[in-house]
């Protein structure tokens, strides 16, 4: 039996997410949007319960990046819960962490 650790968003993630949702929604409509980002939870949950599932970007392989749409989230697994520090756009360079 796994058992999942929550996931949380950092408040750069959440305000990421959110500029993602408005920007979705002006391009696509909002039902996209709504089914866009509900995607990207889902991706979110799953990593609650797989957390070392992405890449690893630094030696130590707490911090960590996984593809999500055309986005990708930038995490560290911390003892209780999978932190997401930011979701970035596939075509931008990851940032430093």
């Amino acid at each position: 039996m796994i058992l999942a650790i929550r996931t949380e968003l950092s408040t750069r993630a959440a305000r990421e997410l959110r500029l993602i949702y408005l920007e979705s929604a002006r391009l696509f409509g909002r039902q996209q949007a709504d089914i866009y980002i509900n995607s990207r939870l889902g991706t979110m949950t799953a990593l609650g319960n797989f957390p070392e599932s992405g890449r690893a970007l630094n030696t130590s392989g707490d911090v960590r990046v996984a593809p999500s749409g055309s986005h990708r989230l930038i995490y560290k697994i911390e003892s209780r819960c999978v932190r997401v520090l930011r979701i970035v756009h596939n075509r931008q360079l990851l940032p430093e962490i």
